[in-house]
């Protein structure tokens, strides 16, 4: 291999790891927020919420959920009218469905890096050399 392949080699390495590592983020971070904009619409659901501000909610969630601290969410309620009791639930249902959706992100993470341990199981274990002679020797890694 010449330095002027290997060269090559290692910028298309460097390619791939940016690509593998921008899509593992993109995807696991799309779990994420998925999974809380599930959670914390089926939380409201359920919730001892009345109808009306069941309703408040999930007009106001129906395109998705903002990550915010939890620790604004209640003040985020007060803002749009609910009473304390009420925003201070609000805020209970809201940090569940974080700590859900988390939970959700890393057994995605972990389904992932399983599956990519069994795909990567054809990568060579050697590096073939060519000799002057023309003849490929492998050799151990």
């Amino acid at each position: 291999m010449s330095e002027k392949d290997t060269s090559e080699a290692g910028g298309l390495q460097g390619v791939f790891q940016n690509l593998g590592s921008s899509l593992g983020t993109a995807l696991i971070g799309s779990l994420l927020i998925g999974a809380l904009s599930t959670s914390f619409a089926s939380g409201v659901a359920v919730s001892d919420l009345s109808n009306d501000v069941r309703e408040t909610v999930s007009a106001a969630t129906d395109r998705g959920v903002t990550v915010v601290p939890a620790a604004d969410v209640a003040g985020i309620g007060e803002a749009a009218g609910l009473s304390d009791e009420d925003s201070s639930e609000l805020a209970d249902i809201y940090r569940e469905s974080q700590l859900s959706s988390l939970r959700v992100s890393f057994v995605g993470l972990i389904v992932i890096s399983l599956l990519s341990i069994l795909f990567s199981r054809g990568i060579p274990a050697g590096l073939s050399i060519r000799r002057k002679d023309g003849a490929d020797v492998a050799e151990k890694a």
